[in-house]
Formats: C-alpha cells, structure tokens, sequence
C-alpha cells in the first residue's frame, strides 16, 4: 500500500509527498510536522482494490479517521528515506559521466521482447486495455511497457543528429 503524507494549513493542501511507503512515512511525516509550524500534517491512503480510503496514524493504526503528525528529524533523514540522498563519491562520477555525454555513444538500444510486442501493438492502433488482454498483463504494466519503449527509441533518435 501506499501513503501520501499531506500537510494543510486551515483547509487548504499547501504539500503533499505522494506515494510513499510505511517505512518512508515514519520517517518524513514527523520532519513535514516540524518544518511547518501550525500545519496539520496527515499520512493519507488509499487502495485500489476496493475503494477504501484512510488514515495512517502515528501510533501506527489504519483508520477512518485521522491524528495529526508531531516529531523532529533530520532534512537528511528525510532525503535518505526518499532515496535521493547521494554520497560524494556518486554525485562526483556522475558529473564525470555528464561532461563525457552522458550515456555511452555508439550503442543502440535494444527494446526488451516484450517492450517490442507492446509498442508495435500501440503503434497498430489498439488500446492499453486491449493490448493488455492480448499479452495478458495489466493495463498499467502495458502503459510501462510501452513507456519504456518510447523513451528508448527516442534517445536512440537523439543520437543520429
């Protein structure tokens, strides 16, 4: 499942951090209650299989109804917790690699079989539904797919000019 940390001010959404997990939100929704004096901070969730929707409270209950955020911790914390704190060392390579061009020149990309099947179904004019039912996989994994593949080719496209 997966969580939305809200923060509002009155009624108003004045910050959200979508789709989280429950480790993730133990650890940012007491940062977003600190950061934001006179806030309420909320961890809201909803699961698609049958439409419910609710509350992940601090003392760690799913409910209907929800509790207010309160805590402290580090803007780092927080930044690990999402995954998008870097080390020195990464951020240094890849600087490196951007001065050099970015990806490797010369290599084309190949679509994975499935990338293939999916966007060649899509170009033929079917819907993600239906190419889904063909392939028998999920609508979402097909609009992935096909995702994929478009940025593939594009990138490819971008190299012969």
């Amino acid at each position: 499942m997966r969580y939305d940390i809200n923060t509002y001010d009155e009624d108003i959404l004045v910050d959200s951090v979508p789709g989280c997990t429950e480790q993730q939100v133990k650890k940012i929704a007491p940062l977003a209650a600190s950061q934001r004096k006179g806030c309420l901070v909320f961890v809201e969730w909803y699961r698609k299989s049958d439409g419910q929707r609710g509350y992940l409270n601090p003392n760690g209950n799913h409910a209907i109804t929800g509790v207010a955020w309160e805590g402290n911790i580090t803007p780092s914390a927080a930044a690990a917790a999402l995954g998008r704190s870097r080390s020195p060392r990464k951020t240094d390579a890849s600087r490196a690699n951007g001065a050099k061009g970015g990806r490797p020149a010369g290599k084309s990309i190949e679509l994975t079989p499935l990338q293939r099947e999916a966007y060649d179904l899509r170009q033929s004019g079917l819907k993600l539904r239906e190419i889904a039912e063909r392939m028998g996989r999920q609508p979402e994994n097909v609009r992935q797919l096909v995702a994929r593949a478009e940025t593939k080719i594009r990138r490819d496209a971008g190299k012969g000019e």
